[in-house]
């Protein structure tokens, strides 16, 4: 269970039937008066020996569930991506912390399967979030479409955010990446 943007400095404590959580600080802001940021991750008692933290930062955590023994039938292990990237003030700064994204993702899904998490600060307003015209058989040059994937289907979106930013293009980007492969 992941609590994003917790703006917390520190653990608020146990939540019944789950252990103490992994803990990336919320972080004061020199010209703010509160602080922003901060991740929680909670993990049920029967799992906790099975997750790893891999790394983390001041706004990012990595965990591995492990495969082996966990009851949850992975056939491999999760790589869960928690994080909370900073609103977008300069295309410098969110193509940075996107980038760092993408090698993460390129490490990690050689090994298992990946989920990423959190407050991604991405206003993907009215993009389009799956791929056109992906049937079975229809080819393209940089990405193959596998025998075995389900077509997307074109419904509407529902959304509040009527415009997009660079970090929703960058996570649509990426989020193609991890389902695609490309």
């Amino acid at each position: 269970m992941c609590f994003a943007e917790t703006m917390s400095k520190e653990s608020p404590g146990n939540i019944p039937d789950f252990t103490t959580p992994f803990v990336v600080s919320a972080k004061k802001a020199k010209k703010r008066a509160r602080s922003s940021g901060g991740i929680l991750v909670y993990t049920k008692p029967s799992l906790r020996q099975h997750v790893k933290m891999l790394k983390g930062s001041d706004s990012t955590l990595w965990l591995r569930i492990d495969s082996e023994n966990v009851g949850l039938h992975l056939k491999k292990s999760l790589f869960c991506y928690f994080c909370y990237i900073k609103p977008y003030s300069r295309r410098d700064l969110s193509e940075t912390a996107f980038n760092q994204l993408e090698n993460e993702i390129t490490e990690y899904i050689r090994e298992g399967e990946v989920l990423l998490c959190g407050d991604f600060n991405a206003w993907t307003g009215g993009l389009t979030d799956y791929l056109s015209l992906d049937e079975i058989g229809q080819t393209f040059s940089d990405c193959p479409i596998p025998n075995y994937y389900t077509p997307d289907l074109n419904l509407p979106r529902n959304y509040l955010d009527k415009q997009s930013n660079i970090n929703g293009e960058n996570l649509l980007r990426y989020a193609n990446l991890l389902i695609y492969g490309c």
